[in-house]
């Protein structure tokens, strides 16, 4: 089975925002009746598109060879105008096997209000969904480019985000901020370039503990997951090394070097086994494993905050 899992994002608010905009332009009550519909109109038909893709002999293919199927993801579920419902990007798109990002207030405000819909999609929901739109263009929104001007704006505020992070990343290396900034290292690689060297060394430590793990696990079902652990955290590495390229800092093969003789010289044991496994070996390897994953799986989670709190 894929360790791979993935999503498609559809924003919700935004299409409704930028939908009703024309839509009041055309100032006429027919137009007036159509606002706030087109944002959950799309959704339901992406989902249409989702399930027949699903439906295709190419992906139950795929999904009898393990593949995992990519999620839509419903975003920007934050309702902008107050006329609406709070909870309707979320009531209207409660479906299995989806993924709904929540602003703390939209959370807060299904949690108190929210409902469920009665029954999952439906030919006669998409017909409506469908139907709206036709609706839409013959009132004169161009729904097609509705959706060219989201993604311009969507491609250009991303990659305005990405650049600012990479600024100000930029500048904490290079000022080395922080109560060490004094110190040799410190002022002139910056606290970031020793937070970022740290981690890298940690995971080549890591990685060597997980190989071995899984060697002395051979034959046995523990090997496959500590394998699995090891590709994941090497992947993890490579990923760090690339960051660390982007922002110009360079790997300190000095610091890896001492950690992967520090890795190597922990196995030394002075209980009678000096080069073989002790009866204490699995007991300290799961000790250090841990170690190494629950800051990976922490970092995991805040970058899923992040994410969800940058689609809403």
């Amino acid at each position: 089975m894929s360790g791979i899992h993935s999503v498609a994002s559809f924003f919700d608010s935004r299409v409704d925002t930028e939908v009703d905009r024309r839509l009041d332009a055309l100032d006429s009550p027919e137009a007036q009746e159509l606002k706030g519909k087109a944002a959950v109109a799309n959704a339901r038909l992406a989902y249409r598109a989702y399930e027949q893709v699903l439906a295709e002999p190419r992906w139950q293919r795929l999904a009898a060879a393990g593949a995992n199927a990519q999620r839509p993801l419903w975003a920007s579920t934050g309702v902008k105008n107050p006329d609406y419902a709070d909870t309707m990007y979320v009531s209207e798109l409660v479906i299995a096997g989806t993924v709904n990002t929540m602003p703390g207030t939209t959370l807060t405000a299904f949690a108190d209000h929210g409902t469920l819909p009665a029954h999952a999609p439906a030919a006669e929901g998409y017909a409506a969904a469908e139907a709206h739109l036709a609706s839409l263009h013959d009132a004169g929104v161009d729904f097609a480019d509705v959706t060219d001007v989201l993604e311009r704006e969507g491609l250009e505020k991303f990659e305005a985000s990405w650049a600012e992070l990479g600024a100000s990343v930029a500048s904490e290396m290079r000022s080395g901020t922080g109560p060490a900034a004094g110190d040799g290292d410190a002022s002139s690689a910056g606290l970031p370039t020793i937070y970022l060297n740290d981690h890298y060394t940690g995971a080549t430590g890591g990685l060597e503990l997980l190989e071995r793990a899984a060697a002395a696990k051979k034959g046995t079902g523990d090997e496959a997951v500590l394998t699995d652990l090891a590709r994941q955290v090497g992947e993890d590495r490579d990923a760090l090394a690339r960051f660390m390229a982007d922002l110009g800092v360079s790997v300190d093969r000095t610091k890896v070097a001492l950690g992967w003789v520090a890795e190597k010289a922990g196995r030394l044991k002075t209980n009678g086994h000096l080069f073989s496994r002790s009866p204490l070996s699995d007991v300290l390897e799961a000790e250090a494993m841990l170690m190494l994953l629950m800051p990976r799986l922490s970092s995991a989670s805040i970058r899923g905050a992040c994410d969800s709190t940058r689609r809403s």
